[in-house]
């Protein structure tokens, strides 16, 4: 396995950072709109991700990517207050088709260990300021 070129790490903590950061203020609204931006970025990457591999990974990642920040967007439209149960389990949802993309060898180990690497400490925050 290749290793993870050092900016790619700092960029990955980096965007982490504002997560435990904003921890501390679990009722501010900036850690809804942070992990909508996280979460809507992560399906942006999806529909790159869609545009280099071959069918039928193309159009189904394609279409997930869509449907994902759709979800998001109506989620956070009906939603007016603090909720953050809605992107919860859309990211864990990017995470499932990161695995399920790695195992039919379409991501490399890298970049899945990346992922999971990034997406642990998000989901215990997030988990974390639900149980407040």
């Amino acid at each position: 396995m290749q290793r993870i070129h050092p900016f790619h790490l700092a960029a990955t903590l980096l965007g982490i950072l504002p997560f435990l950061a904003l921890l501390q203020l679990p009722h501010d609204e900036s850690l809804r709109h942070y992990a909508t931006i996280i979460t809507v970025f992560l399906c942006g990457t999806h529909w790159g991700q869609s545009l280099s591999l071959k069918d039928p990974y193309q159009w189904r990642l394609a279409a997930s990517s869509i449907v994902s920040v759709l979800a998001i967007w109506i989620s956070q439209s009906i939603t007016h207050s603090m909720e953050l149960m809605p992107i919860i389990p859309i990211l864990a949802y990017l995470l499932c088709v990161d695995i399920y993309l790695f195992r039919h060898r379409q991501l490399n180990k890298r970049y899945l260990m990346v992922r999971i690497m990034a997406t642990t400490p998000v989901f215990v925050v997030l988990l974390w300021t639900l149980n407040q």
